[in-house]
């Protein structure tokens, strides 16, 4: 389901606030020499096990 919301401009420099914040604690939070420079790509991936994809979705999680 898609919500909807209609922000002001206040509230959406709130949120580009509270969105670099976070980046920039991500970006402060790595330990010094993990990745080697700015040409370095790290690539992440999780996955939760839920078996929620497209073959199961509207379907209960199993």
């Amino acid at each position: 389901m898609t919500i909807q919301l209609n922000l002001n401009d206040d509230q959406k420099q709130q949120v580009l606030n509270a969105t670099l914040q976070s980046a920039q604690t991500i970006r402060n939070s790595a330990p010094v020499g993990v990745v080697s420079g700015s040409d370095t790509f790290a690539y992440f991936a999780a996955f939760d096990g839920t078996n929620n994809d497209l073959a199961n979705s509207g379907n209960s999680q199993t």
